[in-house]
């Protein structure tokens, strides 16, 4: 069983997710303009996994992601959203 993150992030955690969330989305949106989408799912679903001492819980890493890809002047597409955060529970090793 996963030691879910107690409590709130700490500034620094926030950014460096806000930070790999945003290089996830852009690397994503350039795979989906080069390649068709069944073989950006498997590379997404090959992304090693870090493992980190406490992961987030998913429907809290969900509100995360959504909350992070809404920054700006424009809204993200479901698919890439949903790709993002694929990759993320990924990262965390839930996925």
């Amino acid at each position: 069983m996963t030691d879910w993150a107690p409590g709130p992030l700490s500034i620094s955690a926030k950014l460096r997710l806000v930070w790999s969330i945003w290089q996830d989305y852009v690397q994503i949106r350039l795979a989906l303009r080069q390649t068709a989408l069944p073989e950006v799912v498997e590379r997404l679903h090959q992304t090693p996994v870090d493992r980190p001492a406490l992961a987030l819980e998913p429907r809290r890493l969900g509100r995360i992601v959504r909350r992070a890809m809404g920054v700006g002047p424009f809204r993200p597409r479901c698919l890439a959203m949903s790709l993002v955060f694929f990759r993320e529970l990924r990262r965390q090793g839930t996925a």
